[in-house]
């Protein structure tokens, strides 16, 4: 039997919504990295059943979101390491 990694990749999209969901009802309105990560494995797995289906149009729309997963990812691994420096204007 093989395994449909499309229903798995699925799966792990939906955990990663449940992620993000928790900290939201903590008051969190920011966006988790724990989130991002576990919702990039997902559709990995997605761009994986879509080039072995060759399914062109599945595997290019999925690869593109993972592409903006991880540029989340990345801007979010960014802001940590410089911190939050921006300082806000106040109104006058």
């Amino acid at each position: 039997m093989a395994i449909d990694l499309s229903l798995i990749g699925l799966l792990v999209i939906a955990v990663a919504w449940l992620i993000q969901l928790v900290y939201v009802f903590k008051k969190s309105r920011e966006i988790k990295k724990s989130f991002v990560l576990v919702y990039a494995i997902g559709v990995l797995l997605l761009v994986i059943q879509g080039y072995n289906n060759g399914d062109t149009n599945g595997l290019t729309l999925n690869l593109l979101s993972l592409v903006l997963a991880v540029l989340v990812l990345l801007s979010l691994a960014i802001k940590k390491r410089l911190g939050t420096t921006a300082v806000k204007k106040k109104k006058t």
